[in-house]
């Protein structure tokens, strides 16, 4: 009866969340006000069973958009909670000077705002960040470099520290246009739109046309509602940089606010361009847009033969009853090899099988979560950084039918071939018994006893003519090389999606597929080596090519004094640390900020090259790598789409060369290490994002 009840109660909420969603500031408050009225009519009881599954509405007094002292703490609820653009902040954006600061000007307020942001951070960060702090001066590194490594850290999700280090940076370098500019970005991030802008302002006198500071003033504008000025920022981004996956995604969401759809999904797509992250491929599901393998970029050049299955040949068809017999053996041997091997790979597959221990272990966390929200017990798990991308691949590649209509093709015509075949052979074998009465009739003593083998081999010759074996054989190889087609483009894409220990079941999985593909092989014949009427020497073995190994084809490392950042096929690797501070990636899923202790935006990372002012990526420049950042860290990687300078990588093995894009060898391995110096070689440059809420629960909205 109870549940009866409760699905009356819920009826009103019901009915609620069928309707459209808010289109503005005055609707989101009225819709949570309406949401709140009728959780306040509930009985204590009625309460206490919606929390109990999990059902509960905040009170008025903890709730962000019901109680707001300002417009911007109800920005970043409309934002998070309905996807909507940010409202006007007037109090925020009056509060912004409109001349430009001079370089005294500058350092003053800079300073100022590092001060006010201090008084926000905890103890423990702060901590950590001067320990950083005091190890890189021990080591006389530069301002530049202390704060190339804060960005770093950034990207690790410790934002407190990240915040303090970079403070003490520009403490030792006030003018510093690169930390400058991160810093903006940062503040922008933890929701500071307002107090990014006048750097932001000063940086865009000085360094004209520069897409990260361009990017990072439309955001930050964007972030304060003030829509009509960041839309012309990122106007400017997208003529200098065209797939800029920030300014793109803020302007797709502007579009979308003033009902311009079919532009907002254009300008989603451009970013999918340069990178796929999983948020770029939820906002185009929210637009309704259905990916296109057209649509996504490799994030490194395939190789044209991962498993080297090209190696890999059947004997030859005969063409006659003489080949026939010699080749009877190797055919009989390539079978052999063939199910030898399978059996193999098959219990090399179940040997990485989860163990029943392993898979119980799994269910019950897996069902603790659900049902609790909790983990008390680790997991380890891996970091897929192009998982994202990979996936939506996968999924297009299995909708494609296109990629097994000619395995469908040659599949019907090898039937039909057969049954043709079987018509012919049956014929022959009745013409063959005929002759074989007539050869016994004449065998005896006192009879002619004559040799009938010619009259055999011209039937049998007679017969092989009108056998399908050319067509057949063009057919099975016509099958078998869209086959590997298809297996070489999925395993490039899963090697994405699957840890180490589940991508190579699936490689497994590829090489029995194809051993099972090429042992269906087999061509039609008379059998007349049976007869013994043909003297021939039969053929050696034939030799089944071996695969070759898959390896990942990502490897791109960032060092830096207190650590590295590495970052391949199937993980995250990160180990940033001095002395008793250590941070890596491996956080702690059960606390409730974990998934916020991350900041949408993109980080460019450039190697080898000193530029004038903050990186930026535009036509005909060096940005050598691109991370996309979102919940839960870094969603996607790429080379810059639009980059034509080289870089180095190791390309099939080679020593390093300089190389346009992924244009290399079939091989095209990429392989890149980024130092970074004091001279300023090897930078990062943080792009901000429209994207609101709080960070490990700090907020400068309300700062001035």
């Amino acid at each position: 009866m109870k549940h009866i009840v409760l699905f009356i109660i819920l009826l009103p909420l019901f009915a609620m969340s069928q309707k459209r969603n808010p289109t503005n500031q005055k609707e989101v408050q009225e819709r949570l006000k309406e949401a709140q009225s009728g959780y306040d009519k509930l009985t204590p009881e009625q309460k206490k069973m919606m929390e109990q599954m999990g059902i509960k509405l905040p009170d008025a007094a903890s709730n962000p958009v019901l109680n707001t002292k300002n417009a911007g703490t109800v920005n970043i609820a409309m934002q998070k909670e309905f996807g909507l653009v940010p409202a006007k902040d007037a109090a925020r954006i009056g509060g912004i000077a409109v001349t430009p600061l001079s370089d005294a000007a500058l350092a003053t307020y800079t300073q100022g705002v590092v001060q006010k942001i201090s008084t926000r951070l905890s103890p423990e960060s702060k901590s950590a960040a001067e320990k950083f702090y005091d190890q890189l001066k021990k080591e006389k590194q530069s301002a530049l470099m202390i704060g190339n490594n804060a960005s770093l850290i950034w990207v690790t999700g410790r934002l407190q520290i990240a915040l303090h280090l970079m403070g003490k940076a520009l403490a030792m370098e006030p003018g510093n246009t690169e930390n400058l500019n991160n810093y903006a970005a940062m503040l922008t991030l933890m929701d500071g739109g307002q107090l990014a802008i006048p750097i932001l302002n000063k940086l865009n006198k000085d360094f004209p046309k520069n897409t990260s500071i361009l990017n990072n003033l439309g955001q930050a504008w964007y972030q304060l509602g003030e829509l009509n000025k960041a839309d012309k920022y990122f106007d400017t981004v997208l003529v200098l940089s065209p797939l800029h996956v920030q300014a793109n995604m803020s302007k797709s969401t502007i579009a979308e606010s003033k009902g311009e759809v079919t532009k907002a999904v254009e300008l989603v797509k451009k970013a999918a361009g340069n990178s796929l992250s999983r948020d770029i491929v939820n906002r185009l599901r929210k637009l309704k847009y259905k990916l296109t393998a057209k649509d996504i970029r490799y994030p490194t050049k395939p190789d044209s033969d991962p498993l080297g299955l090209h190696e890999f040949e059947h004997p030859p068809f005969p063409k006659n009853a003489a080949e026939e017999a010699e080749l009877k053996g190797v055919w009989e041997a390539y079978k052999k090899d063939i199910t030898e091997r399978i059996i193999s790979l098959q219990q090399q597959s179940n040997q990485l099988m989860p163990s029943p221990e392993e898979i119980k272990k799994k269910a019950d966390i897996g069902y603790e979560f659900a049902t609790t929200g909790k983990i008390t017990e680790e997991i380890k798990t891996e970091e897929l950084p192009l998982r994202a991308r990979a996936e939506t691949v996968l999924n297009i590649l299995s909708a494609d039918k296109s990629r097994t209509l000619k395995i469908d093709a040659a599949k019907k015509g090898i039937e039909a071939l057969l049954d043709s075949a079987k018509l012919l052979l049956k014929e022959y074998a009745k013409k063959y018994d005929k002759l074989e009465q007539e050869e016994n009739k004449q065998i005896g003593e006192g009879l002619a006893n004559k040799s009938f083998c010619n009259k055999f081999i011209a039937l049998s010759e007679e017969y092989f003519a009108k056998l399908p074996n050319t067509r057949l054989e063009e057919l099975y190889n016509n099958s078998l090389k869209q086959l590997r087609r298809n297996i070489e483009e999925e395993l490039y894409w899963e090697q994405f999606t699957r840890s180490s220990k589940d991508f190579t079941r699936a490689v497994i999985g590829a090489k029995i597929t194809w051993l099972s593909a090429i042992g269906q092989v087999n061509y039609t014949g008379t059998g007349l080596g049976q007869k013994q009427c043909l003297e021939v020497q039969s053929k050696g073995p034939w030799k089944l090519s071996d695969f070759d190994e898959v390896n990942c084809q990502l490897n791109s490392e960032f060092e830096t004094p207190v650590g590295s950042i590495q970052i391949t096929c199937t993980e995250i690797i990160t180990n940033l640390g001095v002395g008793p501070v250590n941070l890596g990636m491996k956080q702690d899923m059960r606390k409730a900020d974990f998934f916020d202790s991350f900041k949408s935006c993109t980080v460019e990372v450039s190697a080898g090259k000193t530029y004038k002012g903050p990186l930026g990526s535009k036509v005909g420049a060096e940005v050598t790598l691109g991370m996309e950042i979102g919940r839960g860290g870094i969603q996607d990687i790429y080379v810059g789409a639009e980059v034509s300078g080289g870089f180095d990588c190791e390309v099939g093995g080679d020593k390093k060369n300089d190389i346009e894009g992924f244009k290399g060898s079939a091989k095209g391995k990429l392989t890149q290490t980024v130092h970074f110096t004091n001279d300023g070689k090897g930078n990062i440059s943080i792009n901000s994002s429209g994207s609101l809420g709080t960070s490990s629960g700090v907020s400068f909205n309300d700062l001035k």
